[in-house]
């Protein structure tokens, strides 16, 4: 049995879900129209419930939820731990990080007091197969994925877009690792700079950005590459942000992260990997403990026809969805 400090816990349950999408999500090569995930429910002798998210993101992870509900299953067969830090001690990298970031996430509800989830700046994250919507027009940042076609297509719907958002207000992009640096700087080249906060993983796997500052103003941010096997050079010129999905990662190296961007001036911005509502206030919680500023990618839950257990909390401009409450999941086992 674990014992946590603020309080013994006496079951823990693994369920898992099924949410429909309102519409069809694309994700890289796959296109999704339902959320499959699972959640942990650890309970205590007080009555205190805690619930934390497993959920790997099709094209993204290279762990299954079949693989997920394995590993949680063996991690809990023969536990050699006693309380909370026993617990963390044995989490080790030979699990995926969704597991990670799942036992993580769990494991520091249980241990802190973190704070409510606050009403969070979330960047306005756009459908690019979509006409643009009415609210980007008033939202102080936008993100928009590049990439996906010619440089010509791209520089109009940028355009238009800057056109449409307000003076002050700044637009991310993301090219999800699609160009030469060449393609990249032109690009740049044909925008204003002062509009943009940062172009997002703008080259193509294994290209170098040594020379990236010299040819743009324009900051450049990492975000699959910091998924790599090895991590790059931190202290890169030109590199303005960190764009952080712990459900990807896992939270103990999504907070070293955060370390190494906060001794750099880099901005370490928290951003949801299609998670569920409680994964996104868990985040708004943590850019609150760890002193993040915004905005941060959380406006990912949009594509949800229903929210998990409880309305979603963290969103400045309130999204309403159905609740799916507990009687919706799906028990799959007891893990303690």
């Amino acid at each position: 049995m674990i014992a946590a400090p603020l309080g013994a816990v006496t079951h823990l349950d693994l369920w898992g879900y099924r949410v429909p999408l309102k519409n069809p999500l694309r994700l890289g090569r796959r296109t999704i129209d339902e959320r499959n995930g699972l959640l942990l429910e650890w309970q205590q002798a007080e009555g205190r419930v805690v619930w934390s998210e497993i959920a790997p993101l099709p094209e993204f992870s290279r762990e299954s939820l079949q693989d997920c509900i394995r590993q949680c299953k063996g991690f809990f067969a023969n536990p050699g731990f006693e309380d909370v830090d026993g617990l963390l001690a044995a989490v080790s990298n030979a699990l995926a990080p969704a597991v990670r970031f799942g036992l993580e996430s769990g494991c520091l509800q249980l241990s802190l007091p973190l704070p409510s989830p606050p009403p969070i700046r979330s960047c306005r994250l756009l459908d690019p197969d979509a006409p643009i919507p009415p609210d980007a027009a008033t939202a102080t940042c936008v993100k928009f994925k590049v990439g996906r076609g010619d440089l010509e297509t791209d520089l109009d719907r940028i355009r238009r877009l800057l056109d449409a958002m307000e003076p002050r207000a700044r637009l991310r992009l993301d090219a999800n690792r699609s160009w030469s640096l060449e393609q990249a700087t032109e690009l740049c080249a044909a925008i204003d700079a002062r509009r943009i906060d940062y172009l997002e993983e703008p080259l193509r796997p294994g290209l170098s950005y040594a020379g990236w500052a010299d040819r743009t103003r324009i900051p450049f941010a990492w975000d699959e590459t910091l998924r790599q096997d090895s991590l790059p050079d931190l202290d890169t010129p030109g590199l303005g942000a960190l764009v952080l999905k712990p459900m990807l990662a896992g939270l103990a190296k999504t907070r070293d992260l955060v370390d190494q961007a906060r001794v750099r001036g880099i901005r370490a911005v928290l951003s949801g990997a299609y998670e569920s509502n409680l994964s996104l206030d868990f985040y708004a919680c943590l850019a609150t403990f760890w002193g993040l500023e915004g905005p941060h990618g959380l406006d990912t839950f949009r594509p949800f026809s229903m929210a998990l257990l409880q309305p979603p909390r963290y969103l400045e401009d309130p999204v309403v969805r159905p609740v799916l409450g507990r009687d919706g999941l799906e028990h799959l086992d007891r893990l303690l």
